[in-house]
């Protein structure tokens, strides 16, 4: 797409047109909003949607970015409570769907050591 060639100004006044001329197509808004949060990342995806004139929230982008950071959110209090996270656990968090890091996160309160997080993750990783 000629957008990832274009700077500034101009790469948004494209993604404006092309928005404009698919208004209702959702893959498009997807791809859209991911090209402009990759270039401007020292913009926040609040402030890209608002640029747009379009919600970003709802998209892949957006839905991502909050499983991430919920992720990363039970990542630092599973840290705090049970010491240093393995890598393959924090994988293993890090690729659970947005359902199952709500889960784990009122399941963290009933967990009491490292062996019952991961016969939690073990138990709920395969609902995903």
């Amino acid at each position: 797409m000629v957008m990832t060639t274009l700077e500034g100004d101009e790469a948004i006044d494209l993604a404006r047109e092309t928005l404009a001329k698919h208004p209702n197509d959702q893959d498009m808004i997807e791809m859209v909003s991911a090209i402009l949060v990759n270039m401007f990342t020292q913009l926040t995806r609040e402030e890209i949607s608002t640029m747009l004139g379009i919600p970003i929230q709802g998209t892949r982008v957006y839905e991502d970015a909050k499983a991430e950071g919920k992720a990363e959110m039970l990542l630092a209090l599973i840290s705090f409570r049970f010491g240093a996270v393995p890598d393959a656990v924090a994988q293993q968090i890090s690729e659970l769907p947005d359902d199952r890091l709500e889960a784990l996160g009122t399941a963290l309160f009933a967990l009491v050591d490292r062996a019952a997080l991961e016969a939690w993750l073990a138990n709920n990783a395969a609902l995903s």
